[in-house]
């Protein structure tokens, strides 16, 4: 028999076990006998997450998948990227290039041509851009300058981490002037360059078997 005291307790925890269990729940609790009353809430079934929609893990910001950091930026093998043409170099002293009159508007120069007189920068590697009233409007500052035939510009040479074997212009990133050329790589260097006919080059997938169009 419950005291006044004891009654009011209990009608208590009933509301809140029923508040928590619902009333089926209650009711089974407190059909167990006696009055002394201990619940374990590790009794309590915990929601499996891994059952849940959310049951994948997060990975935290910035991390990558193995899977991810293999694959190169451009979708495309890692060991197949052309190297960049780096950028005009800003700080250059252009105004002291002398010669630049003796080219077509707008062409591209390797910097040890003859034509160019007084040039404060690397011969052996810079590739100068020419404008006939402007003088020279850009110099790039190449790993070495690739000397292409007449009537192509010259570019940076992008044979630099590619095995020996023969690439059409495409293959060397170049501008699409140049991209019907085919190239020689020898030790990471131009060795020769061929201009194939209007056809175009065959770039075999940049496999180092390029060859012209028939």
């Amino acid at each position: 028999m419950l005291d006044h005291g004891q009654g009011v307790r209990m009608l208590a925890m009933r509301r809140a076990l029923t508040t928590a269990f619902g009333i089926a729940g209650a009711a089974t609790l407190f059909a167990v006998g006696g009055c002394t009353f201990l619940i374990s809430f590790d009794d309590v079934p915990q929601e499996d997450a891994s059952d849940g929609p959310d049951a994948a893990a997060v990975r935290p910001p910035g991390t990558r998948d193995a899977e991810d950091a293999l694959v190169a930026p451009d979708g495309g093998d890692a060991s197949q990227r052309v190297p960049s043409t780096p950028a005009c170099d800003t700080t250059f002293p252009l105004d002291q290039v002398k010669g630049c009159a003796s080219f077509v508007e707008g062409g591209q120069i390797c910097a040890d041509h003859p034509s160019l007189t007084a040039y404060p920068g690397n011969r052996e590697t810079d590739v100068v851009t020419c404008s006939k009233t402007q003088g020279a409007t850009c110099v790039r500052h190449c790993v070495a300058c690739a000397h292409l035939p007449e009537g192509f510009p010259d570019q940076c040479d992008q044979c630099i981490g590619k095995p020996n074997g023969k690439y059409c212009g495409t293959d060397m990133g170049w501008q699409p002037q140049n991209f019907r050329l085919l190239v020689t790589c020898t030790n990471e260097r131009m060795a020769a360059a061929t201009p194939c006919s209007t056809r175009g080059c065959d770039s075999k997938g940049g496999t180092g078997e390029a060859a012209c169009k028939p």
